[in-house]
């Protein structure tokens, strides 16, 4: 048996109607798509920038901190280095070397920074950078 389907005008309509559906459902999808990307994009853009930054701000704040550090370590050095008493007993003890007395005083005075700074050392050097006596035991 052979059957001949003729198509209406109404069925033609339909499938017509359908087709424009699906055309047009797939337009949506890939407008929202495209829309959802560009939108995930500009996120890691702003999140990325923001996080920029942060550890901008970080990296100034422990700059900073650093540098004050520095300038209480050198100032407590400035201190100790102008007391008149150390500046008599090194004097002395540079004169004296061999003078036991003298460099255990000096090391005696150079203790009470180190406890109460909590410094693993404490040193006198010469001014070409050579060390001359130490407190702490890391650098002897």
């Amino acid at each position: 048996m052979i059957s001949i389907g003729v198509l209406t005008m109404e069925t033609k309509d339909k499938i017509i109607n359908k087709r424009q559906s699906l055309v047009l459902a797939g337009i949506l999808a890939g407008i929202i798509a495209a829309g959802g990307y560009l939108y995930y994009r500009q996120q890691v853009i702003t999140i990325r920038e923001q996080k920029h930054s942060e550890l901008q701000a970080i990296s100034e704040l422990k700059i900073n901190q650093l540098v004050q550090w520095r300038r209480e370590r050198t100032a407590d050095a400035r201190v100790i280095s102008t007391l008149p008493y150390l500046i008599r007993e090194v004097d002395q003890w540079l004169r004296h070397k061999t003078n036991f007395k003298l460099k255990e005083d000096i090391k005696e005075l150079l203790t009470i920074p180190q406890n109460e700074y909590t410094y693993q050392d404490v040193f006198l050097s010469s001014t070409n950078g050579e060390l001359l006596l130490s407190v702490g035991g890391k650098l002897n």
